[in-house]
């Protein structure tokens, strides 16, 4: 008899707490209910529900994830009307509860799913769903106005829901899909946001949506290049550069990008091949002329090069790199014929002429690009040696002693 009595004792310890918890739990639901239906202190009513959500035996409860759903949009409905009726309501608050009471309702869907497994139909479904793609804009708005802030986390986060609705369950019989103007301009912002914020793989989540829409594709593959430059993606970069450049072959973005990574590899045929198409569209575009003649110089091609950076200064006399592309193939030319010149007084006299021919190229160079002093400075420097020029070579030599010690 002791021992049955002790028995019934530990049972009544035992099972008083989780009867307290069960009884807890439905007076905070009714107390949250009541603060809901009666409008106020309803971010008491949230913050309750959180709790209770904090138990993982009720992280699934759908009376626990309805309330709060419900204790949610009662704040978004309150926060609305003062908009509407113009009263001071916080504007980035107004959207961050948008998105709230979208994951409140997106949680309640996933555990109704769970509960529909063996009943079928999905509780609340249809009708959250239709409420919920009426204020869906709201989150597309919110993308615009944190855009607008320069606020790209928040931008990001809001533009991803919104474009995240066409996935998600709750929304599986609406078919909405990312046909609409709104989302064209989301994908664009999540590629731009991800991009500003130096989030790889956060700007590519919609990277096969990202070339679909002919209004933003030469915007979003310059993002793109930049992105798979920031991952050192090499192929992607070379890709997307190349699919730039089809779009446009008179893009300066994509032409100096693409020529560069070949001047890099030592490909130069394949660098001038892409220069000289990009200069059939633009003939005059000095920037291109530049890096023909810098290519043309790398390759070893001296009065080719000359030719074209005479023709970029002609369309533009400020152009420094001209003058030393130029500049430098004259002084290469002269250095090649001063290793034939010994003992011949006509290679000597046509070295000695193209350094002649070299000087006023660097020393125009010189006074465009003063900070420079390391590509005209030897330059200079064996030119004025070469030609007897005892009062410029010693101020470029003691310029270049300073610089060195």
């Amino acid at each position: 008899m002791k021992r049955e009595l002790l028995i019934f004792c530990l049972a009544i310890v035992f099972f008083l707490p989780l009867s307290a918890q069960k009884r807890d739990v439905r007076k905070e639901i009714s107390k949250a209910r009541s603060y809901i239906k009666e409008k106020n202190n309803l971010e008491k009513a949230e913050t309750m529900m959180r709790e209770l959500l904090k138990d993982s035996s009720l992280r699934d409860d759908i009376k626990v994830l309805s309330t709060l759903a419900s204790a949610v949009r009662a704040q978004y409905q309150k926060a609305n009307e003062e908009l509407y009726l113009k009263q001071k309501y916080d504007t980035a608050s107004f959207f961050n509860l948008t998105l709230n009471m979208f994951l409140c309702y997106e949680g309640l869907d996933s555990a109704c799913m769970l509960k529909a497994k063996t009943k079928g139909k999905v509780p609340y479904r249809k009708k959250n769903s239709r409420f919920l793609s009426k204020l869906r804009i709201n989150l597309y708005n919110g993308g615009v106005y944190f855009l607008k802030k320069r606020n790209y986390e928040e931008a990001y986060t809001m533009m991803d829901a919104y474009l995240d609705c066409a996935i998600q369950p709750l929304f599986k019989n609406l078919l909405l899909g990312y046909e609409d103007e709104e989302s064209t301009v989301a994908i664009f912002s999540t590629l731009y946001s991800g991009y500003r914020l130096q989030r790889a793989d956060s700007a590519l989540k919609y990277r096969p949506l990202q070339l679909k829409k002919e209004r933003f594709k030469k915007h979003a593959l310059r993002y793109l290049v930049g992105i798979y430059q920031m991952k050192g993606d090499t192929l992607n970069y070379v890709s997307t550069l190349m699919e730039g450049f089809r779009l446009d072959e008179s893009a300066p973005f994509f032409v100096t990008r693409i020529v560069d990574y070949y001047v890099m590899k030592n490909s130069l045929d394949s660098a001038l091949t892409i220069i000289n198409k990009a200069l059939e569209y633009a003939p005059k575009n000095t920037s291109f002329l530049t890096v023909k003649g810098n290519v043309l110089l790398n390759m070893g091609k001296y009065p080719e090069c000359i030719a074209v950076s005479d023709s970029a200064l002609r369309i533009d006399p400020q152009l420094p790199e001209a003058e030393l592309n130029a500049g430098t193939a004259y002084f290469n030319e002269a250095i090649i014929l001063s290793k034939e010149a010994l003992g011949n007084k006509l290679l000597k006299e046509k070295e000695l002429e193209d350094y002649a021919q070299a000087l006023p190229y660097m020393e125009r160079y010189r006074k465009k690009a003063p900070e420079q002093i390391e590509k005209w400075g030897p330059i200079l420097y064996n030119i004025y040696l070469n030609l007897n020029m005892g009062e410029e070579f010693e101020e470029i030599s003691d310029l270049l002693r300073q610089e060195n010690e």
